[in-house]
């Protein structure tokens, strides 16, 4: 009884002692994590760029993991799109640079929500990702800001088994920071954005304001509005019954059509734009040609035109056309958004200009009304 007593004694033993070291194991790695996110945070604090904070997230993690696979993806509309990497092969990039929700490993993490550790790539299916190259284990855990994904952060290793429960929940602590990090870079970013954009819509009204007609500055004004966006042609179309005349004209090309032309309405694209009062975008004329000036601006090497409309108290007055020389020189929303704000300041001081034409005074500025 007394050797029994020993062994029961010494089992207790031994499982208060495997506690002990599996808890102080526990504690040595939450402490490692914990040291390891206030790294990364410190790391990232002083950087300002997305992009930037983005490489450096992924450098650290991999640091921290002892891994050399990792990737970041944000959210741009319905599609993830990788932003950085380490270890991607080209056919990968090519592969797996735009994925949508619910598509591969990251794409059901994005879609989710949730974590997920693959040790092994190969045995899961419909996971859209070549087990052939370097990727065999993984761990995907979302970005998250107030509640919302805002894309996924991911490491891997080459060996089945690789990646380790230990290795997602740090990943899961480091993703925190890092959506932070990405958030404040990119309002940073924007910020600055919208401070530069203020600052040319005011140079703009300066320019604008500075003239009593249009005509004097127009030059000025597009070429401030060149400052942002490439223009080889600017057009500024003034509506008349069923036509539109040319009222001012900046031009680097030989333009089939000069200042006060008429030119007529009818299967025009000035047409669309007045029936609709939207913008009117054509990427590549040398793609697709819907109108019949179309052939006329590409044989002169304009390949490109963007025509926004020119309202003044919920009324079509005109409208601006810009031309390039580049294919989808306006593809960008933020540029297409500013051009359109620009040529907005065009309108009230359009609208006077005619007014005081019809009514026979001197333009605005010009005597006392």
């Amino acid at each position: 009884r007394r050797e029994q007593e020993l062994l029961a004694s010494n089992r207790m033993m031994a499982e208060v002692l495997n506690q002990s070291v599996a808890q102080s194991e526990s504690l040595e790695r939450r402490t490692r994590q914990l040291e390891a996110i206030g790294a990364v945070a410190q790391a990232l604090a002083g950087v300002i760029e997305p992009a930037q904070v983005m490489d450096m997230a992924l450098d650290q993690a991999l640091e921290v993991l002892g891994q050399s696979i990792a990737s970041i993806y944000l959210l741009d509309g319905g599609e993830l799109v990788l932003q950085a990497h380490r270890g991607f092969t080209a056919e990968m990039v090519a592969r797996l640079g735009r994925l949508k929700l619910g598509q591969a490993l990251v794409g059901k993490v994005a879609q989710d929500g949730e974590p997920r550790l693959t040790p092994d790539l190969a045995a899961e299916k419909g996971l859209g990702i070549p087990t052939t190259g370097p990727l065999r284990s993984a761990a995907v855990v979302p970005l998250k800001w107030e509640g919302r994904t805002i894309g996924t952060m991911a490491v891997a290793s080459s060996t089945p088994g690789g990646v380790s429960p230990e290795d997602l929940n740090c990943l899961i602590g480091l993703a925190g920071a890092v959506a932070f990090f990405i958030v404040n870079a990119r309002q940073r970013v924007q910020l600055r954005e919208r401070v530069e954009e203020l600052s040319l819509l005011t140079e703009l009204s300066r320019i604008i304001s500075s003239s009593p007609t249009i005509e004097p500055v127009y030059d000025s004004f597009v070429s401030a509005l060149k400052g942002i966006a490439d223009i080889a042609r600017a057009a500024l179309m003034l509506v008349e019954g069923d036509q539109f005349r040319i009222m001012a004209l900046y031009s680097e090309v030989e333009a089939p059509l000069g200042r006060q032309d008429i030119v007529s309405a009818k299967g025009s694209p000035g047409e669309q734009v007045a029936a609709t009062g939207q913008t009117l975008y054509q990427p590549d004329l040398a793609q697709q040609r819907h109108f019949w000036p179309d052939d006329m601006f590409l044989r002169v090497g304009l390949r490109c035109n963007i025509r926004i409309p020119l309202m003044h108290q919920a009324r079509f007055i005109g409208y601006v056309t810009l031309h390039s020389k580049l294919p989808h020189a306006y593809d960008d929303p933020r540029l297409s958004r500013l051009l359109e704000e620009a040529v907005g300041l065009l309108a009230p001081a359009v609208a006077h200009q005619q007014l005081f034409q019809r009514l026979g005074y001197p333009a605005r500025g010009q005597g006392a009304l």
